[in-house]
């Protein structure tokens, strides 16, 4: 019924006051009248003329029942909205992402920040990614656990699996913060905290993902990451399951600057160049074939900048799965690092500038702290001064 008429009877005349738009179990209707009575005046412009109307298929009738109800509409009115059953329309551009597209099964630990949010239904499903950004906190999309609110309770996190379901240990989540500025993917803010109940214990396959410096910018082409376990595309790009045994997924996506990107997802569409598809706080990564798809939101989108591996964006949504002309869109981390750092403390393992590491080594009888500073070791490195530390000892 999406485009049909709500017409009231004013004084024995109908007029047609709104069209079938959207909303949440009943529809919400465009006006025609006086909330807001731009779209009549639309209507009119002098460059739809005659033709455009004819063109709309509105008669005269109804455009001047506009008109009149400019002023007129009242909401003690009994309004008849006209249906007709139509089959249920496609979805729309905007999908959540659900896979990964073009890329190939993870290396074991390589990913050591790579997060499955679950659900409880008959069991604890995988239904998002995520990313952990401190031992005690994770980051993902805000559509994955809003805009409705939902306890904690039904949600667990899994850390350090690489393939889904196998040696699950599901830690539990004492809360919920999407940003209050969500509330669809396509108006942004696309990002939401997870506050575990236990801290977790950081090792070599369980350790936090570093933030980027709020003047990271990340120019066009650079190279980056991102997991996922969401379903799977072949070369047809028709969506299906990802297989067990579940295995996590990667895919290398080069980035494309948001001017470019909304430029693309203008194409093939009537809506006008000067609405902005990608917003400031959004970022565009992947090519024709090598992106995400359903399953993935939430997940880590990563880049290897000066040795370190930083987390730049947020998997969000995009339009199908790594179509042309359709990058994948996450959410810009370096948009909400003021956001991130209200509850999650800048000291931690989350911050660009220190990563704290604690390595497991045979000689040491229990983890060993490295100290933190403005510096990130890589791990080949870490292990070297553990190895040496260790003939130190001796």
């Amino acid at each position: 019924m999406t485009g049909g008429p709500l017409t009231c009877q004013v004084d024995g005349t109908w007029l047609q006051a709104g069209v079938v738009s959207w909303g949440e179990a009943v529809s919400i209707l465009t006006s025609l009248g006086p909330q807001p009575h731009t779209h009549v005046n639309w209507i009119l412009t002098p460059e739809l003329g005659a033709l455009g109307l004819g063109i709309l298929g509105l008669p005269w009738p109804l455009l001047l029942a506009g008109l009149f109800l400019q002023g007129r509409a009242d909401p003690g009115w009994g309004c008849t909205l006209v249906l007709r059953m139509l089959p249920a329309p496609a979805t729309g551009p905007a999908l959540e992402r659900v896979g990964i597209v073009g890329g190939q099964e993870a290396p074991e630990n390589k990913w050591p920040w790579q997060v499955s949010l679950r659900f409880h239904f008959e069991y604890w499903m995988h239904v998002y990614g995520g990313s952990l950004i401190h031992p005690q906190w994770v980051l993902t999309a805000a559509h994955c656990v809003g805009p409705k609110i939902r306890s904690p309770e039904f949600y667990r996190v899994q850390l350090g699996e690489q393939h889904l379901y196998y040696r699950d240990q599901l830690l539990a989540i004492s809360r919920i913060i999407p940003h209050p500025n969500y509330y669809i993917v396509e108006d942004g803010a696309d990002i939401a905290l997870l506050e575990l109940e236990d801290p977790v214990n950081i090792s070599s396959h369980v350790h936090p993902i570093s933030l980027p410096p709020a003047s990271e910018t990340f120019p066009s082409g650079t190279p980056c990451w991102v997991t996922g376990w969401g379903n799977a595309a072949p070369p047809s790009f028709t969506p299906e399951s990802l297989p067990p045994p579940f295995p996590l997924k990667q895919v290398k996506v080069p980035i494309v600057e948001n001017h470019l990107c909304d430029a693309q997802y203008h194409t093939g569409l009537y809506t006008g160049d000067s609405v902005h598809i990608v917003r400031d706080d959004m970022l565009c990564a992947g090519k024709i074939g090598h992106s995400t798809c359903q399953g993935d939101s939430g997940g880590p989108l990563v880049c290897k900048v000066k040795g370190a591996w930083l987390q730049v964006g947020v998997v969000s949504w995009g339009e199908g799965c790594a179509y042309a002309n359709r990058p994948g869109i996450y959410t810009r981390l370096t948009h909400y690092l003021d956001w991130i750092h209200h509850y999650v403390p800048k000291s931690s393992p989350a911050s660009a500038h220190c990563f704290l590491h604690r390595w497991h080594h045979p000689t040491f009888p229990n983890p060993l702290p490295l100290p933190c500073g403005p510096f990130y070791l890589p791990p080949s490195l870490m292990w070297q001064m553990l190895i040496l530390l260790a003939a130190v000892s001796h």
